[in-house]
């Protein structure tokens, strides 16, 4: 059964115990957001307006997201590659500036947003290249990110899947069938659990209007191969042949989904990505490829076939939604910015631990080399110290936290600005006593009010003005785990 979804309920928030420091009046920011999704088959782009707004009732400068806008979406474009199977820069270049002009939208009117490489496409030699150039010239504020645990958290949230599974206290299981890969995630009442993939996806092989394969990739070589199929560039692959493959290809996710559903069960199955276009009815083209073969035999299997099965209305357009609206924090106003031009930074790597009160000075440096010690500390590296604090906010035990960072982060810290991140209103005042008070004379970037993990990846914005905030996009949502092994 196939059940279309409208669900639109308010945002989750995570409540903070009530803060008693002041804060400035600005309670609410208006962000311009894009996403840009270039992916193994397709490339896109989605505009969004970002409201967020202080919680004020809480006596917190903390910022959630209250309202999401949709403002544009560019037409869906297939990935354009050179002969040698790089992806053509300079046609991408065109294509997401001329999303911007259709969009009435200039590159100085966004505030934030992101450029992610998916599937196949971030697999290409000059990959991290496009990533840089969009990073730096798309906007005030783009980074760029890729891999598939990442696209199908993104998806989750994108698709609606993660807010329909909260607002009626479902489990769900997310699969968005891309060009390159095939992305699951488990959301059980509104938290995902856990995200896994496959290498396998609709545009693995490529015909041309003659039927001469002009694209393959080695994981398509690899899963022809299991029918005894081989394949070589510019042989001739009927419409048959590519039948066979694409169908193979769908046993191989249905064994997924039903592994997955003998283990640990869920209640229905959203169905994301470009291959969602073709099981709901929407796209009846033939692109040369998988897309068509794969929907129509996943529509035959039992673990597909006999359970309900989401349309969102997102599919192809779920990852660049989620990319535009749900990777965006920003910061408290309580933070402090000790140095010259120290923002945007970028690809910055999260260190998290959570100091206790009633441990001693030595216990809780100990804690922060501990933390510093687990991560193993990337060469080159700018690290952020996600700085957790359940003790009381006077001024001894915020000294007794200044002190432990000193103690035990800045002998650690890699070269650049000691970058400071709390969940609680005490950004600037930590910050100020180990400048003040602790004699710490290097640049420090010190926000609160945001919510990272362990092995985050992020990216900091310039300050908006004139909440004086500062905006940050999490690259890494969740720390994945593998799931299941599909059944052989």
């Amino acid at each position: 059964m196939i059940e279309p979804d409208h669900t639109h309920e308010p945002d989750h928030t995570h409540e903070t115990g009530p803060d008693d420091w002041f804060f400035p009046a600005n309670d609410e920011i208006t962000l311009v957001t894009v996403g840009i999704d270039i992916g193994s088959s397709t490339t896109h782009l989605g505009f969004s307006r970002v409201v967020l707004r202080r919680l004020g009732q809480q006596l917190s400068s903390r910022f959630v997201v209250a309202e999401r806008t949709l403002l544009f979406q560019s037409p869906v474009h297939l990935t354009p590659y050179r002969d040698n199977y790089t992806i053509d820069g300079d046609a991408i270049e065109e294509l997401i500036f001329r999303s911007f002009k259709d969009a009435a939208l200039a590159p100085a009117d966004i505030d934030t947003g992101a450029v992610i490489l998916t599937g196949e496409a971030v697999k290409r030699v000059n990959a991290r290249a496009i990533a840089s150039l969009f990073a730096g010239e798309a906007g005030r504020f783009v980074c760029a990110t890729a891999g598939p645990h990442l696209e199908a958290v993104l998806t989750a949230h994108g698709s609606g899947a993660v807010e329909r599974s909260r607002a009626r206290s479902q489990d769900l299981l997310l699969v968005d069938i891309g060009g390159g890969t095939t992305k699951f995630a488990l959301i059980a009442s509104g938290t995902i659990a856990r995200t896994w993939h496959l290498d396998i996806g609709a545009r693995l092989i490529a015909v041309d209007d003659l039927d001469m394969l002009v694209r393959v990739e080695p994981t398509g070589i690899a899963a022809a191969a299991e029918i005894g199929i081989e394949l070589v560039p510019g042989m001739t692959v009927t419409t048959s042949t590519r039948s066979l493959i694409g169908r193979r290809m769908a046993e191989r996710i249905h064994e997924a989904i039903a592994a997955v559903d003998a283990v640990e069960g869920f209640d229905a199955i959203v169905i994301a990505g470009g291959v969602a276009e073709f099981v709901f009815g929407r796209e009846m083209r033939d692109f040369g490829d998988l897309g068509a073969f794969i929907a129509d035999r996943l529509l035959e299997l039992s673990a597909i076939a006999q359970r309900t099965l989401i349309d969102t209305g997102e599919g192809i357009r779920a990852t660049v939604v989620g990319l535009a609206q749900y990777t965006i924090q920003a910061s408290g106003s309580t933070i402090l910015l000790a140095g010259e031009d120290l923002l945007p930074l970028r690809d910055v790597h999260v260190v998290s631990f959570d100091l206790r009160a009633g441990q001693s000075p030595i216990q809780l440096r100990s804690v922060v080399e501990t933390a510093i010690r687990r991560i193993g500390h990337p060469e080159h590296a700018q690290l952020a110290f996600a700085v957790g604090w359940d003790g009381s906010l006077d001024y001894r035990s915020l000294r007794l936290v200044a002190e432990a960072i000193v103690g035990g982060a800045v002998d650690g810290a890699s070269a650049g600005p000691l970058i400071l991140i709390f969940e609680r209103d005490i950004g600037r005042l930590v910050a100020s006593i180990i400048r003040e008070e602790l004699g710490y004379s290097g640049s420090i970037v010190s926000i609160d009010g945001i919510t990272v993990g362990e092995f985050d990846r992020i990216d900091l914005g310039t300050v908006v003005e004139p909440a004086g905030v500062v905006p940050l996009i999490v690259k890494s949502l969740v720390f994945p785990r593998e799931g299941p092994a599909p059944a052989s």
